[in-house]
């Protein structure tokens, strides 16, 4: 672990140090070596702002979801601050978020996914039972596909209890963990509102579809009937997909599929979702 903390800083291929600190971080904690593991983490996060722009997209849509769904199993014992599971994910947006364009189409379309990704996130982790991730012979969860990284973990052996076996059964932090979910819809709007403004029609639709799937997908399933703002998303992205996809007719198949999952799960949108 001490050879990689000293070393990795000194590679000067900015995605190589990314994933190698990713790889020891999650070593450290198979190992169970927490304050290098928390150390590595840390540092993998500071880094991302030294990427070179001609990698911060390949580092947005590919290495940071990858990194976001790792953060489900890191655990957090309390006695850190910033390391539990919403201050890890919100350094990780923030950070995301500087490296990107805030008047770029695209630059803001990857942000928005980003934010979906996350949104998928914490529904996972504020479910109301433990999910089966652990750090150890499950290490990789459904969320991640690091093939070779997958191999070499499944070696280890099992012993370090994750986030959603730790803390599920906390309620002050699931209302946290919902007040950050609906406070990511609002970014995630304000982002569509920007390219419906812009006349930009089919980034919009793009976010609102992985809006929809997303809470179709992993909303719990009182949360919309509950949760006004959530059905306020669920509407809005439901109209922006039927009244802004030039594809709509071609697609209607899919988004009845959708629909019909968002139906099941809350019967009171049958006023707004019309199939």
């Amino acid at each position: 672990m001490a050879y990689a903390y000293i070393t990795v800083p000194s590679i000067l291929n900015s995605m190589t140090k990314l994933m190698l600190y990713l790889l020891t971080t999650q070593i450290a904690y198979l190992c169970h070596c927490y304050g290098q593991a928390e150390a590595s983490l840390d540092a993998l996060i500071a880094s991302l702002d030294e990427l070179k722009p001609e990698v911060v997209a390949m580092a947005i849509q590919d290495f940071v979801p990858q990194l976001l769904s790792y953060l489900l199993v890191v655990p957090d014992h309390g006695e850190v601050k910033n390391m539990d599971l919403i201050s890890l994910t919100k350094r990780t947006l923030g950070a995301a978020s500087g490296l990107l364009n805030a008047t770029s189409t695209s630059d803001q379309l990857m942000l928005g996914l980003l934010y979906i990704k996350a949104i998928q996130l914490m529904s996972i982790a504020s479910a109301n039972k433990p999910n089966p991730y652990s750090i150890g012979k499950t290490v990789v969860n459904r969320l991640c596909d690091y093939k070779a990284l997958s191999m070499l973990l499944l070696s280890f052996p099992a012993g370090v209890a994750s986030n959603d076996v730790l803390w599920y059964d906390d309620k002050s932090l699931k209302m946290k963990q919902e007040v950050f979910i609906f406070d990511l819809l609002e970014l995630v709007s304000n982002r569509m509102d920007f390219f419906l403004d812009q006349g930009q029609k089919q980034p919009a639709v793009t976010l609102a579809s992985a809006i929809l799937n997303c809470l179709a997908s992993h909303c719990d399933s009182t949360s919309i009937d509950e949760q006004p703002r959530l059905r306020e998303a669920v509407t809005k992205s439901w109209i922006v997909v039927v009244q802004k996809d030039k594809d709509y007719p071609r697609k209607q198949k899919l988004f009845k599929h959708v629909g019909q999952k968002l139906l099941k799960r809350n019967p009171s949108l049958t006023n707004v979702i019309q199939l």
